[in-house]
């Protein structure tokens, strides 16, 4: 399979400054491209890389010069209009194509769009039971539903949906066409994208909580080296009582169970961490999270975000509105 994706900076026909430039016309490259189609069953690509591909902005007659070169499926992205597949001759309108419907959503964000789009497609492709009778329909379905997930929100990859979420959105439709703002989609992708080197059977979690900080540093007697070897103790009972078993958890903290922290991680249990000052009201966070929350970079990824809130139904208003918005800002 071939992913066009021309880039007229790295062929050398466009300055550094002109990395966005999608297209520049070139004979150079039309020839190189065009000595190496035959190789493909699958070429992928916009309007204008056809144009670059076939040596003609006319999109028809760019799309039957490939043709006379290669003997591929091609598929011709069209942005909103959706996207068209060819299988054998290519007619007079792009629109008599095997044709794929589009998804109407702001475009937010296009880098990775193209990597998106591909990712649907492939799905689709190898969904076929039959690899000479695809459902090219439903396979652009999937790649442009896939494009539009990454066009309207942030980032490139992580926009990109888990299988889960792509078939909710197909069944449901558009909402609001800034996916990334629609809480039910974003309720899905949290949760079915996350990805640990243990992943495990979470529907149920029996958690074991020792992430208790002040209530250790004010026991008589304490110190860190005594308080981080409970917390150890407790990290070996969890694991006893887990075996090879999915659904078990532990609440441990940085501060002092700091080595039963890091040694829970690749165990298979679910960890979660607390981000919260103990009895802090309106909440403050850990120091250690920075003020910026950068250190949240070097947490393992098979950390969880803990947080203990202390609220009231009597709180008053500013309270309750100084607590939300420290919430959200730990989201962000």
């Amino acid at each position: 399979a071939l992913d066009i994706d021309y880039r007229p900076n790295l062929w050398g026909v466009a300055g550094h400054g002109d990395g966005e430039s999608r297209f520049v016309e070139s004979a150079a490259v039309t020839e190189k491209l065009l000595s190496t189609l035959h190789y493909f069953d699958l070429i992928v690509g916009t309007e204008e890389e056809f144009h670059i591909a076939g040596g003609s902005t006319d999109t028809v007659a760019a799309l039957r010069k490939v043709r006379e070169n290669s003997g591929a499926t091609l598929v011709c992205k069209r942005g909103a209009l959706g996207a068209v597949a060819f299988e054998g001759d290519i007619p007079d309108s792009l629109d008599d194509g095997q044709t794929g419907m589009g998804f109407p959503i702001e475009v937010f964000n296009v880098l990775g769009a193209g990597d998106g789009f591909f990712s649907g497609l492939l799905k689709g492709w190898m969904d076929c039971a039959d690899i000479n009778n695809i459902d090219w329909p439903t396979a652009l379905k999937y790649a442009n539903a896939c494009g539009a997930f990454a066009v309207s929100r942030h980032g490139c990859t992580p926009a990109y949906p888990s299988l889960t979420e792509l078939e909710f959105f197909l069944e449901r439709g558009v909402v609001q066409k800034d996916l990334r703002n629609d809480p039910a989609l974003e309720q899905i992708h949290w949760s079915t994208n996350r990805h640990t080197r243990n992943a495990g059977d979470w529907s149920t979690v029996r958690t074991f909580a020792f992430d208790h900080r002040m209530q250790l540093e004010e026991m008589e007697g304490y110190s860190l080296e005594k308080g981080g070897a409970f917390k150890e103790l407790c990290l070996k009972a969890a694991l006893e009582v887990k075996g090879d078993q999915d659904g078990y958890g532990i609440l441990t903290d940085n501060r002092i169970g700091r080595a039963a922290l890091h040694a829970a991680s690749g165990t298979g249990l679910w960890i979660g961490r607390p981000t919260e000052l103990p009895g802090s009201r309106p909440i403050e966070f850990e120091p250690e999270l920075g003020v910026d929350f950068g250190q949240f970079k070097e947490w393992a990824r098979e950390n969880v975000v803990k947080l203990l809130v202390f609220c009231h139904p009597d709180d008053d208003a500013e309270t309750r509105a100084l607590q939300e918005a420290r919430v959200k800002r730990l989201w962000t």
